[in-house]
């Protein structure tokens, strides 16, 4: 397993301790702030170090701004670099198609979670493909199934070990208009009224908005289960002040096997740090709680859902039970998602048109005078009274 980072000062680095150096451009990286005279620069002593440099064009891009990014790949010798990383299918297919030489390697973060679109992918690139970028949404079970199988078909991995977890990007500029300036980096923490979490670290640039967790993936004790896993790469992110250090630290966990270093190095960590979903993705668990148990019972038969309120007006019913009639005189227990239950006598039913009905059946959508505190997916049951 070799180690992958981004750096700026790369005098500091060692030979055969990291093999890869990112490099990332402001116009075609998502968190990227090198020009092309510095990415130039850095590129030659990567070599000179017996680093290989990796350019990096992750964004995900508009038509307007493939034409930009187009622009500026063509001021950019590729021959400088190792390889590539995309993310966009459009900057895949442009590089398969202009650039045949270089190396590419494939970012599959934000999507693509099942082997069979990985698989695909890999197809697709071929012998081009140098390597593939997995998520860190796949647990450590899955993990290891993917990299068994990409290592039998001799395709190189890669994960994220150290660095800001990526929860939400939009193009748009979210920050900006409240500072009143379009200038450089802004930074800001997100706090929701409606959830007890806070403090997500917010950033925007030329790109769009980019919100991260609050803690930061950390996989440094389990190196060596990365390692026999049969993870090709690690990429750590140090791309903050003290970094080089950390770095430092890390290449004697791996040289000396001491993982008391690492908490040394969660020491030097300037932010929270967690596993992410390494041990387990629990994600579905919430799939469950979503059924609102104060909906899934009430007093008589199942009629159907109120789906349109017009408040102290109408409200719209889909009458979903099969076999059943409802007609004025019947009563009702309406049950609420907030678990209020209104018991009413129906007086009036209507059509779309306001034309009173003298009875309704499965399938049909009809209206009735508002009841006050009843809300759309509020549930409908006929109660039997004699």
């Amino acid at each position: 397993m070799k180690i992958v980072t981004y750096l700026n000062k790369l005098e500091e680095l060692k030979n055969g301790f990291v093999s890869d150096v990112i490099l990332a451009p402001k116009e075609l990286s998502r968190t990227g702030e090198l020009n092309i005279y510095e990415l130039d620069c850095l590129a030659e002593k990567c070599w000179r170090k017996g680093v290989r440099p990796i350019l990096e064009w992750d964004i995900l891009m508009t038509e307007t701004c493939f034409l930009k990014s187009k622009s500026f790949l063509k001021k950019i010798d590729l021959n400088n670099f190792y390889a590539i990383r995309v993310q966009d299918a459009g900057a895949v297919n442009y590089i398969l198609e202009n650039y045949p030489e270089i190396h590419i390697q494939l970012v599959l973060e934000t999507a693509n979670h099942n082997f069979k679109s990985i698989e695909t992918w890999i197809g697709l690139l071929g012998k081009r493909l140098e390597r593939v970028i997995l998520s860190i949404e796949l647990p450590k079970k899955i993990l290891k199934e993917y990299l068994l199988r990409l290592g039998a078909m001799g395709v190189r991995s890669e994960i994220l070990g150290l660095g800001k977890v990526l929860l939400f990007y939009t193009p748009r500029s979210l920050l900006s208009p409240l500072k009143g300036s379009k200038e450089g980096i802004i930074e800001a923490k997100a706090t929701g009224e409606d959830t007890p979490h806070k403090n997500f670290p917010v950033m925007e640039n030329i790109h769009g908005t980019f919100m991260y967790n609050t803690k930061d993936q950390f996989l440094l004790e389990h190196l060596s289960e990365l390692k026999e896993m049969g993870l090709s790469f690690l990429r750590l992110d140090l791309r903050f002040e003290g970094g080089l250090e950390i770095l430092s630290q890390i290449e004697k966990i791996i040289e000396t096997g001491e993982v008391k270093l690492i908490e040394n190095i969660k020491k030097l960590y300037p932010r929270k740090t967690g596993k992410g979903f390494f041990k387990a993705n629990k994600t579905d668990v919430l799939f469950k709680k979503l059924k609102n148990k104060n909906l899934e019972k009430g007093h008589g038969h199942y009629l159907g859902d109120v789906i349109d309120v017009r408040k102290k007006k109408l409200m719209g019913i889909q009458f979903k039970a099969p076999n059943a009639e409802l007609s004025p005189g019947d009563y009702l227990e309406i049950r609420t998602p907030e678990g209020k239950i209104k018991n009413i006598q129906v007086k009036e039913m209507l059509d779309s048109t306001l034309t009173p009905l003298d009875k309704v059946s499965s399938g049909q959508v009809f209206f009735m005078s508002h009841v006050g505190g009843v809300s759309v997916r509020s549930r409908i049951f006929k109660e039997d009274r004699i």
